[in-house]
Formats: C-alpha cells, structure tokens, sequence
C-alpha cells in the first residue's frame, strides 16, 4: 500500500471532465448562506455527510453532479457556496 497521501500534480490533474445529467439536489439556506445538499436515497443512505468544498470556479453544475454522485454513493453530501454566488 502506498503511504504518501498526497502526490505531485499530473497532467491528468489538469484535464478534468465534464459529467452531464440534471442536478437532483436542492440550493437550501443555511445559516444565510446557500448550500447545495445532496440527498441519498435512503435505502442507500450510510449515515456519514460529506462537506464539498468547491474550487476557484465555485458552485456550477459540474459541481451539483458531482455532488450527486457522491450522494448516489449513500453520503448526505453538502456544497456551500462560501463565494457567494460571485463566479469566476
């Protein structure tokens, strides 16, 4: 097993993907700041939470399918938007 948690950057870090689909999730307040939450299914749900930090580019919808995979995958998964709604 590996030890090293984290590696140099490679080109594949680089390229990134885009995934298609419809965002299943909802933008809620919380604690006055909008949040998409990622609900999994709760014949799937496994009782953890995932807080989804997003990059420079913020919430988008890569972001919101992103974030349903990991709920898909039965983790309450939670993308604060802490830029505000400002994008780049």
């Amino acid at each position: 097993m590996d030890q090293v948690l984290a590696k140099p950057a490679d080109i594949c870090c680089l390229k990134g993907a885009f995934h298609s689909g419809q965002p299943q999730g909802t933008i809620e307040q919380i604690d006055g700041v909008d949040t998409y939450v990622a609900t999994p299914d709760h014949k799937n749900a496994n009782g953890n939470v995932l807080l989804f930090f997003p990059d420079a580019f913020g919430l988008h919808m890569n972001s919101y399918l992103i974030m349903d995979s990991f709920a898909a995958c039965g983790y309450l998964t939670l993308g604060i938007d802490y830029f505000l709604g400002v994008r780049l």
